[in-house]
């Protein structure tokens, strides 16, 4: 077993947002969590130019083979209107997250996230990230893309030849914005993964333990009788 090595992200521009990145050795895979905070209620009409379609990013290792998304999820919704402050985000209950793809270029090694482009799955682009707001004063471009992620995406890719020594090249990563492939600089820091949430059984154990070492200390407290 090794510890993960966990990575916050941040980027500002056409879209804004956070991050993280967590590599684990063990399972072979990198699960990245992008979150879009642009505002979408302005004072001018946004675009998918403020929605984020996928991340780019090397290792200091290459992939030794194709890579592959294994896992995706977070909450869809549809715009419902487009007029000036009052369009709002429906869920949709009936579609699933299914337009996100994964590649690696052989010879540089990058890999690539994506919605929307070479890397996505299907002909029209959908399920970019949208940022959660109430309300969202945004044009067509973003009404022609339903369904959206709401928020916060997660995406498991599984990396053949990970190792216990990879690292993300924190110089190079790109968050991509909208339809046309435009990206920019992504910040990349080291970061602390969240606590494991302890078994059941083994706060159970603890449980024990720790009555166990009470019951000992109560009997070694306990007076002894005269005889």
């Amino acid at each position: 077993m090794h510890a993960d090595t966990y990575y916050n992200l941040s980027f500002t521009g056409s879209v804004a947002g956070t991050g993280t990145m967590d590599l684990n050795p063990t399972a072979g895979t990198i699960t990245i969590t992008l979150t879009n905070n642009t505002n979408l209620n302005g004072s001018s009409q946004s675009s998918d130019d403020n929605l984020i379609a996928g991340l780019l990013f090397n290792l200091n290792n290459k992939p030794t083979s194709a890579v592959t998304l294994t896992g995706t999820s977070g909450t869809l919704v549809n715009i419902s209107a487009s007029k000036s402050h009052s369009a709002i985000a429906d869920p949709d209950t009936t579609d699933t997250i299914d337009h996100w793809g994964v590649s690696n270029n052989t010879t540089t090694g990058q890999i690539c996230l994506e919605a929307a482009g070479s890397c996505a799955v299907g002909s029209q682009p959908d399920d970019l990230i949208l940022t959660d707001e109430t309300n969202y004063y945004v044009n067509p471009s973003v009404l022609n893309h339903d369904p959206s992620i709401l928020g916060t995406g997660t995406f498991i890719i599984k990396i053949p030849g990970l190792n216990a020594d990879s690292t993300v090249v924190s110089t190079d990563v790109s968050v991509i914005y909208g339809t046309s492939g435009s990206k920019e600089d992504v910040t990349v820091t080291p970061g602390t993964p969240p606590a494991a949430t302890p078994e059941p059984a083994s706060l159970l154990l603890v449980g024990s333990s720790l009555l166990g070492a009470a019951g000992a200390l109560r009997r070694k407290m306990r007076p002894k009788l005269s005889c």
